[in-house]
């Protein structure tokens, strides 16, 4: 939850949340339509939850909700590392990585 608070205000979220829906909106009719009805690959039913989605061939329900937890996780890392990484920098790497006189919010 730390890590959230700390990228909240970073994360486009109109943008995150339109690349997620297309993301999982395609992932999910590949598995659902294509590659789990002809056993491209398949899924131990004992190592499940147990819960599966009949209208979609039985897919099981980890797989969109993992879909889902990707992107959101993928979002996180990235923004967090990249705040590690401008933290470690100086002012001058800074304004060099903003590509302006001064970040918001500093004084030069």
């Amino acid at each position: 939850y730390s890590v959230l608070r700390a990228v909240r205000s970073r994360v486009n979220w109109r943008a995150f949340s339109f690349t997620m829906l297309v993301m999982f909106t395609v992932s999910t009719w590949w598995e659902a339509t294509v590659a789990f009805p002809y056993r491209w690959w398949t899924y131990r039913d004992e190592m499940m939850i147990g819960v599966f989605i009949e209208a979609w061939n039985g897919l099981p329900i980890e797989e969109p909700i993992l879909w889902l937890l990707v992107s959101f996780t993928t979002v996180l890392t990235f923004e967090a590392n990249l705040l590690d990484l401008l933290g470690k920098r100086s002012t001058p790497e800074l304004r060099f990585v903003a590509g302006g006189p001064s970040l918001p919010g500093r004084q030069p």
